[in-house]
């Protein structure tokens, strides 16, 4: 049996994420939901500590509980984790738009931004182009460069629309291993404003990166925007104490 809480959490949580509590608005209160789902203000006020901990209400002293934008989502900094896995991890529901899949070569001008050497001008890929829609809206625009000296000539159309490194793990067999991120916010451009549906933003989120199997060897070259008020880096960080 699922622990009384849980209950709680549950149903305010899709309450959050159906609309029924705005962003911004504020939850009832921890005796007008003890009272309402016959509970202890302590079993209450755990079911709020977990929504809080996913980023989904705020405590705010003297006010109670403010419901936060439930599109936002956490982005790790320390693993690396595809975009299906962290909406599996953080319940997101979305969709996968498939845009571009095809043979391709990379451009001078992506070695010059990805500051990859020149050598793999002339290495055969495949370029990849996905939009993540979530709740209905398009948030996050994917382009990845695969080498395919390492995961083949192509990758399938279910794999594109579920996920490229499942498929490249349990069918292909390879061991990813690492990547270098870097994140920046930059100005949009005329064609990602369209994309993503963006009318007043003036910038948006770009991540990019270079992903590695186990053994060092570059297989994947990956570049996502975002929009800003749905990105929320996050990492664990501790103070190394000086003496």
């Amino acid at each position: 049996m699922a622990a009384k809480y849980q209950m709680v959490y549950e149903e305010v949580r899709q309450g959050i994420f159906d609309g029924r509590f705005a962003d911004g608005s504020y939850l009832p209160s921890e005796d007008e939901l003890a009272d309402q789902y016959d509970l202890s203000r302590g079993t209450v006020r755990r079911a709020l500590s977990q929504l809080q901990e996913e980023g989904l209400i705020q405590k705010i002293h003297g006010h109670g509980a403010m419901v936060l934008d439930p599109r936002q989502f956490d982005f790790p900094t320390d693993t690396l984790t595809s975009f299906s896995e962290l909406s599996k991890q953080q319940k997101l529901r979305y969709t996968t738009k498939v845009v571009m899949n095809k043979a391709a070569f990379l451009t001078a001008e992506q070695l010059t931004e990805f500051n990859v050497n020149g050598k793999y001008k002339k290495r055969p890929g495949i370029q990849l182009e996905r939009v993540r829609v979530i709740d209905g809206k398009p948030l996050v625009f994917d382009q990845d460069f695969f080498f395919s000296s390492i995961v083949g000539a192509s990758i399938p159309a279910a794999a594109a629309q579920a996920s490229v490194y499942r498929y490249l793990e349990r069918d292909k067999k390879l061991k990813i291993g690492f990547a270098r991120k870097k994140v920046t916010v930059e100005p949009i451009d005329a064609a990602l404003r369209l994309i993503l549906d963006l009318r007043k933003d003036t910038h948006i989120v770009v991540v990019r990166s270079l992903v590695y199997l186990e053994n060092a060897t570059l297989f994947q070259i990956h570049k996502s925007f975002q929009r800003v008020d749905t990105f929320n880096l996050t990492n664990v960080v501790r103070r190394d104490r000086q003496e």
